[in-house]
């Protein structure tokens, strides 16, 4: 369905086609929803019946994943590729499970390491953790050793590029080895299309620029230049 997706459009919704997949191998064993509460909210009590529920709606805010149950309340704000809304997305979070009267727990997950201070949550408790985290718990526990679909899972966590190799290969060192020069002959070149591009384009976005193209090769696996967004009152087409 990714694939088709892409097939068709300019823009994939990734962090909510991962979230959707996720919740769906959730449901699919209520050992695994209860290992993974263990594990990531610290839910010790078995077979608590949480309802598991995407994009719902608090407060005008809309939650990518909420467990819930009549005891507890938990919000997963889940990232891929990029980073926390306004820098303030969590906040809000908390301020709303804040106003529930159920036991709150906000929950974190990324692809990258993003830290947060836990006490501005407080007495929300809070945990951040990461997509890879998420795959050594499936990959590892034997409960899920011959699960159909967790395998398919950990594939597609693997094929989106949102777990860490334990360990570099001998061609992985070999790469790091020649990483200056290659980025020296890519920018050799971006220099060479500038002109071109700006006279197609007006101007060059500096937050994506050459400057700041290893930024983009590790978080987004590209090298480029990219256009700057005219604003309202800018004459310049």
């Amino acid at each position: 369905l990714l694939d088709l997706y892409k097939s068709s459009s300019s823009k994939t919704p990734l962090e909510r086609f991962t979230t959707e997949i996720f919740c769906g191998v959730l449901r699919s064993d209520e050992s695994l929803l209860n290992i993974f509460l263990q594990e990531f909210a610290g839910i010790e009590e078995k077979n608590a019946n949480f309802k598991i529920c995407t994009e719902k709606t608090y407060n005008n805010s809309r939650i990518d994943i909420v467990f819930k149950n009549d005891d507890y309340l938990i919000f997963l704000e889940a990232k891929v590729n990029s980073k926390e809304n306004n820098g303030n997305q969590l906040e809000t979070y908390a301020s709303i499970l804040k106003s529930q009267n159920k036991k709150s727990i906000l929950l974190y997950c990324t692809k990258h390491p993003e830290p947060k201070d836990q006490s501005i949550y407080s007495p929300v408790r809070f945990k951040s953790f990461l997509w890879n985290d998420i795959y050594i718990l499936l990959k590892n526990h034997s409960h899920f050793q011959n699960k159909t679909l967790v395998n398919y899972f950990l594939e597609y966590l693997e094929k989106q590029a949102m777990i860490r190799n334990a360990y570099f290969s001998i061609e992985d060192l070999a790469i790091i080895h020649r990483l200056p020069i290659i980025v020296k002959s890519l920018d050799d070149l971006m220099q060479q299309v500038k002109p071109l591009f700006i006279r197609y384009f007006k101007k060059i976005n500096e937050n994506n620029s050459l400057d700041n193209n290893l930024g983009q090769i590790y978080k987004n696996t590209r090298y480029g230049m990219v256009r700057h967004h005219l604003f309202k009152g800018d004459t310049k087409k």
